[in-house]
């Protein structure tokens, strides 16, 4: 056999013409820096990441005619302060009384499903409902419209909640569930 065909073994030591260290140490399990679980949380003005990136609770022109509500949070991990961001994509008119009864109806209708067929955009718009409904219990107040089409994202500042962090499928935090402060947060 050549030396150019032949199939070479690097499975066994020294077969190979450079072994390279180990990279065993370099697995890392997936998730986020936040244990999943409850934790208090103050709706913040806004943060800046380690790298600069700022976040602001706003409401925003998002793309084509959705737009963008993000609340800047900070989480009480431990001893210390972590930030966290949580946003919600939505439509303005998808607030409309007509809407949100077609929802009503395909909840019933898909009920037990995990995917609405044909029903995509508004199975979305359902889990953002879901999400709002309970921003709004725990804050104990409605959702207000902006002149500007826009959530009113400025009352949220500074009030108190407990919040749900997960690990979301890519290994972000990601904020799952809200409660009203010092309801679920410390609880087992």
């Amino acid at each position: 056999m050549n030396e150019a065909t032949e199939t070479k073994r690097i499975d066994q030591p020294g077969l190979a013409q450079e072994e390279l260290p180990s990279l065993d140490t370099f697995y890392e399990e997936p998730g986020g820096n936040i244990a999943p679980g409850w934790y208090a949380a103050t709706v913040l003005e806004g943060y800046a990441t380690g790298k600069g990136t700022q976040f602001t609770t706003t409401d925003e022109p998002f793309k084509d005619d959705r737009r963008i509500f993000r609340l800047a949070l900070g989480l009480t991990v431990g001893g210390s302060t972590r930030n966290l961001q949580k946003t919600f994509f939505y439509s303005p008119e998808s607030f409309t009384g007509e809407n949100l009864a077609h929802i009503k109806s395909l909840r019933e209708q898909f009920k037990g499903q995990k995917s609405w067929a044909g029903q995509g955009q508004a199975q979305n718009f359902s889990i953002t409902l879901g999400h709002l409904s309970q921003l709004e219990k725990a804050i104990g107040f409605k959702l207000a419209r902006h002149p500007n089409g826009g959530l009113l994202a400025a009352p949220y500042i500074g009030k108190k909640m407990d919040v749900r962090v997960s690990t979301s499928k890519n290994g972000y935090d990601d904020i799952t569930g809200f409660a009203p402060a010092g309801t679920r947060a410390g609880k087992k």
